[in-house]
């Protein structure tokens, strides 16, 4: 790599004394005004800020979107943990759901078997019992509007 504070060679360029002779500036000028005025050659040049002590320091609108970022990625993120948790919640009712209904068909299954009537009346023979006599039944009238229906 050649040093160029010493290179004397045509290639070797002082910038603190650099002229640019005056046709060239307008010229430079022209061009970067009419480069300006193209929508499609212009681009945006990066500001960068430097503090006091010449640290460099990011934009008021950076710090802003990057803070807008950050909080719409913590939103996203705890939406996404209660929806998780929703999930789990959702997974052990189900299951609880299921431990119920295997209970209550245990129990029909009970119930069916211990009220078969003919289970019921071999079992009133062997306690002794018998069908009720005409004299032991008693006939009642209930208004219509007082009486339930059992319906299946």
């Amino acid at each position: 790599m050649p040093n160029f504070a010493r290179d004397t060679s045509p290639r070797a360029l002082d910038w603190e004394n650099l002229e640019i002779p005056e046709t060239d500036r307008l010229q430079s000028n022209t061009t970067t005004n009419a480069a300006k005025s193209s929508p499609a050659k212009t681009m945006a040049k990066p500001r960068v800020v430097y503090d006091n002590d010449g640290t460099h320091k990011l934009p008021a609108l950076t710090v802003v979107t990057l803070f807008i970022v950050l909080a719409a990625a913590f939103v996203i993120a705890s939406g996404i943990a209660q929806v998780s948790v929703l999930k789990r919640e959702e997974a052990l009712l189900t299951e609880e759901l299921r431990q119920e209904n295997l209970l209550i068909n245990g129990m029909t299954e009970e119930i069916n078997r211990t009220q078969d009537v003919a289970k019921m009346r071999e079992t009133a023979k062997e306690l002794g019992m018998g069908e009720p006599q005409s004299y032991q039944i008693t006939h009642i009238t209930v208004p219509e509007n007082d009486y339930a229906e059992i319906s299946d």
